[in-house]
């Protein structure tokens, strides 16, 4: 409720594009755990809140405390000595962000010229409605030329539609790879949308971009509190941090928007449509297509501490208009009973359960070998470096165990330098079936691999790292005694 009403700065100050407020396409409305720590900030200063006043605390000592942390520890400990120990080198993240988002627009604007020079295929409507699937290709795609999320739900009478260039973040392609991988996507009878973007949608990209910004400079001395906490300093950087997605997804906007009126669709099939990316395909149908069934397809386990997946009462919708409400698909499938619970709590109106978990069907014919001298440990996107912090009293204790690490396939690798160097631990080599096949039991703190490896019959040991919120699914029920926990 409380993230919900930050809609009010968007639609008080008119960023608003086509009956949307563009804050309910953002990664601040979306609650985007996995990028932004307010959330397991703002639960670490209630516990601390509630330590402080239990002890006679007379001064605070912290060390390497953000701007942002202090002010919020202020706000909880008013008239206690609060100092910081370590000083702050100059932050370069926001300079990067910017960077990239230079980048982005020349390589667009790049593409587009170019695509401009080239014959234009001949795009020919089909001769009835089909039903469409939205792929990020080529990140998506297996090597038997199906999206490895949707599998056998695809069928042979069905289409890809996907995206290279996605909104920069999801997967970066520069200008060469573009035009190589577009070829490779007509091999696989994968259409593009890239190829409906124009000068204008760059326009509007830079528009938005320079306004929202500019609006949130005014708006920087607006102070922000939850439950009494001080948060201003990290709401700011998520909605600052939230524009170079808004203004990136107005070049797919536009793009995607070209294609469907190209092309005869009677259904759309969409995941990550709980993500701002997918929230913006929901808009852009449902405010123009409104005879085209939009279906939300979901993409990985769901879990009750995953805010992701959570709105206000009343926030979303599959109706126009947007201003005020989220865009929702017209229908959701749910891979599993305790998904469609969580989808009908935050509000998905029709919710059912899917015949087959699609992205699962690899575990088919996996028969595990379960050696007990050998584990894998599979980090998730942004917690690689503090799971082997919690870890290596574990990998150290126990060297007859052979520790197979299976960095996330998007993760940046630089925390592996200098970790591999004990005996009994390794990079895994091979595919994830085979390390399935092979191992007795699997380290997560919340990567799916867990709960695919719970379903085989493998030992899953959820590994619970200080100070975050763990949002496996596997702790939304009651273990059994083959799940233990560490950390």
């Amino acid at each position: 409720d409380w993230i919900y009403s930050l809609n009010d700065i968007y639609i008080q100050r008119g960023l608003i594009e086509a009956d949307l407020s563009l804050f309910l396409i953002s990664d601040c409305s979306g609650k985007r755990s996995e990028l932004f720590d307010t959330y397991q900030t703002i639960c670490n200063l209630m516990l601390l809140r509630e330590s402080v006043s239990r002890l006679s605390v007379k001064k605070i000592r912290v060390i390497g405390g953000t701007p942002s942390f202090l002010r919020a520890l202020k706000s909880i400990c008013p008239g206690l000595c609060i100092v910081n120990e370590v000083n702050h080198d100059f932050n370069l993240y926001s300079v990067k962000r910017y960077l990239s988002d230079l980048r982005f627009i020349i390589e667009v604007v790049s593409i587009v010229f170019l695509e401009n020079l080239l014959p234009s295929r001949d795009k020919r409507k089909d001769s009835r409605p089909r039903r469409y699937f939205f792929t990020i290709y080529p990140k998506m795609m297996g090597s038997n030329g199906r999206d490895k999320k949707y599998g056998s739900y695809f069928e042979e009478e069905d289409r890809y539609v996907g995206s290279l260039i996605t909104d920069g973040l999801h997967q970066h392609v520069s200008v060469g790879e573009y035009f190589r991988l577009k070829r490779q996507a007509i091999i696989d009878n994968v259409q593009i949308i890239d190829e409906f973007i124009r000068f204008g949608d760059c326009c509007r990209c830079l528009y938005w971009w320079t306004r929202i910004r500019w609006v949130l400079y005014l708006e920087r001395a607006q102070e922000h509190y939850f439950k009494e906490i001080d948060v201003t300093g990290y709401i700011n950087k998520e909605l600052l941090e939230s524009t170079s997605r808004i203004g990136r997804f107005m070049v797919i906007k536009g793009a995607l928007t070209r294609f469907i009126t190209s092309n005869l669709i009677s259904e759309f099939v969409y995941y990550l449509h709980e993500y701002p990316i997918g929230r913006m395909i929901s808009y852009v149908l449902g405010i123009n297509f409104p005879n085209v069934r939009r279906i939300g397809f979901q993409h990985g386990p769901a879990s009750w501490r995953k805010l992701l997946y959570f709105m206000a009462k009343n926030e979303g919708s599959a109706n126009v208009s947007f201003k005020n409400k989220a865009p929702l698909p017209d229908f959701v499938l749910a891979e599993d009973m305790a998904s469609l619970e969580i989808y009908r709590y935050a509000g998905y109106a029709d919710v059912e359960i899917m015949e087959s978990v699609h992205r699962l069907n690899y575990l088919d014919g996996i028969q595990p070998r379960r050696e007990l001298n050998c584990a894998l440990i599979a980090p998730g996107l942004h917690d690689g470096k503090a799971m082997l912090d919690v870890l290596e009293p574990v990998i150290r204790q126990n060297r007859s165990t052979t520790f197979l690490l299976r960095p996330h396939p998007l993760a940046n690798r630089a925390y592996l330098k200098g970790r591999l160097g004990a005996d009994n631990i390794q990079l895994a080599e091979g595919d994830l079936p085979s390390l399935l096949e092979k191992v007795g039991k699997v380290y997560v703190t919340y990567s799916s691999i867990g709960a695919e490896a719970k379903a085989i019959g493998i030992d899953a040991e959820v590994v619970n790292i200080p100070g975050r919120i763990n949002e496996s699914p596997l702790l939304d029920f009651k273990l059994n005694v083959n799940e233990k926990m560490c950390g």
